[in-house]
């Protein structure tokens, strides 16, 4: 089991570096994510960077044994009481580091709800069938619907949240 008492000794504070860092490395199915969600014709780390670290909000880096990031995430408030989560990682984060992630996002979640959060969201392609199972199986979102045709070229866009009496 996973502790959420503390986060993983490898998590810090996310700084833009991080951010623009991770972007550059990304995974081919979050590029293709951005690209869908965006409407954009070609993936833009700099552009992704960018929006990423203009949202406000509770954020993390998860370092890898080289001090170099691996995995970024936070979330941002949609509305009162309601945050949506983001995050950008490397095939080597996601391939050797995915418990870190999922301790420090854990965490993060747990604390949100500790300070008043009533939801915790997240959306992805639906096509991207392992991250979708990362929610549900390790951090407890459910599978709450599919908004279909919603990508820029038809792609239908899978939606997940967690309440804080789930």
């Amino acid at each position: 089991m996973i502790s959420l008492h503390r986060p993983p000794a490898n998590m810090i504070e996310c700084k833009n570096w991080h951010i623009s860092y991770l972007c550059e490395r990304l995974r081919e199915d979050e590029r293709e994510q951005f690209v869908a969600l965006f409407v954009v014709d070609a993936f833009d780390a700099e552009r992704v960077a960018a929006h990423l670290i203009g949202l406000t909000g509770p954020r993390f880096a998860v370092i890898g044994a080289d001090g170099m990031p691996v995995a970024a995430g936070g979330f941002h408030s949609v509305q009162p009481g309601v945050w949506e989560s983001w995050m950008v990682g490397s095939a080597e984060g996601w391939s050797t580091h995915w418990r870190s992630m999922t301790k420090a996002s854990r965490w993060l979640m747990r604390a949100l709800f500790e300070s008043g959060a009533r939801r915790l969201q997240t959306h992805a392609l639906s096509s991207r069938t392992l991250a979708g199972e990362w929610y549900v199986r390790c951090l407890d979102l459910k599978l709450e619907g599919v908004l279909r045709h919603y990508g820029r070229s038809g792609e239908d866009l899978s939606c997940f949240g967690r309440v804080r009496e789930d």
